[in-house]
């Protein structure tokens, strides 16, 4: 079992092994981490802060896939608090009083928890969060260093405030002088003689560490507001498919390569991948279709068709079956031939490439070498000058390299090669050349060379 932690501006990795000593700190939390993580059934994970503004912020999705393989996930403080008031019902644990306020509608804004700080390692916090505020406010109000309305108007000065800009400083030099501003210089010389009290993050973070330092069990009994969870059903989307493909990969060097590339490199280059799609697709719809005794995937795909009162024969107009064949398809192809084309171009549905059947059948070899190979000459090609970046590669360069590399005639039409396109699994021929834009240099120069020595 191995307990992961995320934290940085609230508390540090020091703070968090004097609580858990064989805790494993990340960095705030972001959108991706707990993917490349994979975790075990028995991990343990708390959320205590988490990055946003610059950087894509932890999806609800990926902290459901979590929990949904038994990883018990723990949110306090700050994005962690905010997540979990928002998963609860879903089986994520929310610690302390943060949590609890978000959870009851006490507070709603996600600036509430909002802080700006600096980066990599330090994580310097550079202004208060609200949430501090208003317990600094709250514990002033109790000792009657202020007034309850003393407290709401400087509390409104605060929340007017961005939450870049929202600091104990700024709140008093937006004080009207007189009673309200030697409030707030009351206030502030309770935040100077009590830092670590004033600090309502500080403190639930400390209290979730001590949670979870607990057995697990204890933890969970500790929660009498968590619902038991309940899934929606299809939760599992296609954008988290996507997500698993884009933060999953194999590392050489330093550098990551995600399963994405290599699945957009296996499917634009591999010459037998068109009849690989073809058999997974037709292998998936039989599978969701099939209520009787098995038959093959064609027939049984066919017969959902039917079924649908679809064929290509007399239920589609001459515009829907030109929209997904060929003119040379229209005229040659039999009807059943005609339908089975069109199912498999127009399948929607995302590859989970975690999935081992998945990956045996569409990625049956590691890419990973093949993609870095074109991803460093991309680079060496870039420092040379940056006009010759892979972004100012022109889409017309990259339609002509798919139809070379797919075999297509030398003037090949749109409607053809979006048809190839469509047989390896892509939406349009647009999508096709965005996904070898990474590879083309590497082809092109692969192809020049040789040209030299065969001349």
């Amino acid at each position: 079992m191995a307990v992961h932690v995320f934290c940085g501006p609230t508390i540090g990795g020091e703070e968090v092994r004097e609580v858990i000593p064989s805790a494993h700190i990340h960095d705030p939390i972001k959108h991706g981490d707990l993917i490349r993580l994979d975790l075990s059934h028995s991990d343990q994970v708390v959320i205590i802060d988490g990055l946003y503004h610059n950087h894509p912020t932890i999806r609800h999705k990926e902290l459901l896939a979590a929990i949904e393989r038994g990883v018990m996930v723990v949110g306090a403080s700050s994005m962690g608090a905010l997540r979990a008031a928002e998963l609860y019902p879903f089986g994520m644990i929310g610690i302390g009083q943060i949590f609890e306020m978000f959870r009851d509608g006490i507070i709603e804004a996600d600036d509430e928890v909002a802080v700006v700080h600096t980066y990599e390692g330090e994580w310097r916090v550079l202004s208060d969060a609200l949430v501090n505020i208003r317990h600094t406010l709250a514990l002033a109000t109790s000792q009657e260093i202020c007034t309850p309305e003393e407290a709401e108007s400087l509390l409104q000065i605060a929340i007017a405030l961005p939450y870049a800009r929202r600091s104990w400083r700024a709140i008093t030099r937006q004080t009207p002088e007189g009673d309200l501003q030697a409030a707030a210089a009351r206030i502030q010389t309770l935040r100077e003689q009590e830092p670590h009290r004033c600090n309502l993050k500080r403190l639930d973070a400390l209290t979730a560490l001590q949670q979870v330092s607990k057995p697990a069990d204890r933890v969970t009994k500790d929660q009498p507001n968590t619902p038991a969870r309940t899934w929606p059903q299809g939760w599992q989307t296609a954008y988290l498919f996507q997500w698993r493909q884009d933060h999953t990969g194999t590392v050489i060097g330093e550098r990551f390569i995600s399963r994405a590339l290599q699945f957009d490199y296996e499917r634009l280059y591999a010459p037998d991948f068109p009849a690989r799609w073809r058999s997974y697709v037709l292998d998936v719809i039989a599978q969701q279709q099939r209520s009787g005794p098995e038959s093959e995937p064609e027939a049984t795909a066919l017969d959902y068709a039917r079924r649908q009162r679809i064929s290509a024969a007399g239920d589609l107009s001459g515009r829907q079956r030109a929209a997904w064949l060929t003119e040379q398809e229209l005229s040659s192809l039999v009807p059943d031939d005609a339908m089975l084309h069109i199912m498999v171009r127009s399948a929607r549905f995302a590859v989970d490439l975690t999935s081992d059947e998945a990956t045996r059948r569409l990625l049956p070899e590691d890419r990973s070498k093949e993609v870095l190979r074109c991803l460093e000459l991309n680079d060496a090609v870039a420092k040379t000058s940056y006009s010759k970046h892979i972004d100012h590669l022109k889409p017309h360069l990259l339609r002509d390299h798919l139809a070379q590399i797919w075999a297509l005639p030398q003037e090949a039409d749109e409607a053809t090669i979006t048809a190839a396109a469509r047989d390896r699994g892509f939406t349009s021929a647009s999508s096709a050349a965005e996904a070898a834009r990474p590879f083309f240099l590497n082809w092109y120069n692969a192809r020049r060379l040789a040209a030299k020595e065969s001349a």
